[in-house]
């Protein structure tokens, strides 16, 4: 059924189109400086995946989502079939009235069906070593834009009007005395709403989304540098391991995708949001292996019979993690400035924002995770009034580059054994752990310096030591 013609219409037949312009360039050199030693370099472009699913949001006033009620009716009953459905208004009615005074979702057609875009570069020497071994090290940076994010505000109030109006102003009515005297005009004959609300982009809508379900915003960027090293042994006598180290750094702007959860500081200068990510591990060592014990039948003390079945056949392996906390950061709890802009906390410095313990180490039970008076001074260390702390915007970056959470530590093991029956039979055993040493990672804070809750830790970041047996018989 083709589409109602209607003013509003755009005459497109597709919501956006597609990205054609999606070349992958790359360059690969190797050269052999001697022998067993190798220099590799690389560059390149890559795309990640269009991601547009999700919720209905950017087609409101584009399908059919009507809600019929009728108080007069029992409860649960909207309207009667039998009398016909009520009045509905056909899609599309997509226009300036739509979601009038609420949230309204704009679908950027020029971000929309782009992918996310990666320019990555490295550089990487590799050695070979005895007894099977090879070392390499390397560096690797890579660098995103068009990433899928949640930092343009396009309907926020344009923050210079705070210095220009005062805070009193912005939050007073449109038809206050105040706003009549500034000179401040409605935006439209029916407006109504206070001067912050007058003065924004788009005053008819309390919001304008980009992203949310439906992510068709890619304004985020990322950049991302390592020193990465290696060492791999390859299998013999048994033994295969893989040992990794790698030392970065990662900065971003779009930590996330969900618009509810936006907290942009000034959609007007977007550089205040780039900070090091909250996903930035400074140190973090793996090691994978495995090995087979060289006991029995085919092994290096080789033996059969009874002692074959009980001591032979037998194999370890194991993955170890071990990385640095990610950065933590303490949320104000409220704006204030009118109109959408976010806000960070106050402080003076970046080295004491935890708390005193009660014991040898942290209790969840008995301490709080931050320290409240840290978060309570100015840039010149004067402590700040509770009206003062309410009126400002803070001073913070977007993560504390000290304050990480704890380590993640966490060790894997297997256990498994081989019983060969027949030459076509054979058992086999396996005993797993995860997490043996059953180590503890707390889970985040209350980080919102306005919770009742504010520093109160009550969960547990990682899984407790898991174990389970299990049997297989191939044939």
């Amino acid at each position: 059924m083709a589409p109602r013609h209607c003013a509003e219409c755009n005459g497109q037949d597709a919501p956006f189109a597609g990205w054609k312009k999606a070349w992958s360039p790359r360059l690969g050199l190797a050269y052999q400086v001697r022998p067993g030693t190798v220099i590799r370099a690389y560059a390149g472009k890559s795309y990640g995946s269009v991601k547009t699913t999700g919720g209905s949001t950017h087609f409101q006033g584009l399908i059919l989502n009507s809600t019929f009620s009728n108080s007069a009716l029992p409860a649960f009953t909207y309207w009667n079939l039998d009398n016909g459905l009520p009045a509905w208004t056909p899609p599309p009615y997509r226009g300036p009235t739509t979601d009038l005074g609420g949230t309204t979702y704009y679908w950027q057609r020029e971000d929309s069906g782009r992918p996310p875009e990666f320019y990555t570069w490295n550089l990487d020497i590799q050695r070979q070593l005895p007894k099977n071994l090879v070392l390499s090290a390397g560096y690797t940076g890579t660098r995103g834009v068009h990433l899928s994010s949640a930092v343009l505000n396009l309907n926020q109030t344009n923050p210079k009007y705070f210095s220009q109006y005062g805070r009193d102003l912005l939050l007073a009515d449109i038809n206050s005395p105040a706003a009549r005297a500034a000179g401040i005009a409605m935006p439209y004959a029916a407006f109504t709403g206070t001067v912050a609300q007058a003065l924004k982009p788009f005053p008819q809508w309390g919001d304008v989304q980009t992203s949310g379900s439906s992510v068709g915003e890619r304004a985020g960027s990322s950049t991302y540098n390592a020193m990465i090293v290696k060492l791999d042994k390859r299998y013999s006598s048994g033994l295969t391991l893989l040992s990794s180290y790698v030392l970065s750094k990662m900065f971003s702007d779009s930590e996330s995708t969900a618009a509810p959860g936006r907290n942009v500081m000034d959609h007007y200068n977007r550089h205040l949001d780039k900070g090091l990510s909250s996903d930035d591990s400074t140190h973090m060592l793996r090691q994978a292996f495995t090995y087979e014990l060289p006991f029995g039948k085919g092994r290096h003390f080789n033996f059969s019979g009874v002692a074959d079945r009980i001591l032979g056949g037998w194999g370890v392996a194991g993955f170890l993690e071990h990385s640095s906390g990610t950065p933590m950061n303490v949320g104000p709890g409220f704006s204030p400035i009118p109109g959408g802009m976010g806000n960070r906390i106050f402080i003076n410095s970046y080295e004491n924002w935890r708390a005193p313990v009660s014991g040898d180490k942290f209790d969840p039970f008995k301490d709080v995770w931050w320290s409240k008076s840290a978060f309570q001074r100015g840039p010149d260390g004067q402590l700040l009034t509770q009206a003062q702390l309410y009126a400002g915007v803070g001073n913070a970056t977007k993560n504390n580059p000290k304050m990480r959470s704890p380590w993640w530590l966490n060790e894997n093991i297997t256990l498994s054994k081989n019983v060969d029956f027949t030459e076509k039979v054979r058992l086999t055993l396996r005993f797993e752990a995860f997490n043996i040493f059953n180590r503890v990672r707390w889970g985040g804070p209350d980080s919102t310096f306005t919770s009742a809750n504010f520093g109160n830790i009550r969960s547990q970041g990682n899984d407790p030591r898991r174990m389970q047996f299990g049997a297989k018989v191939t044939f």
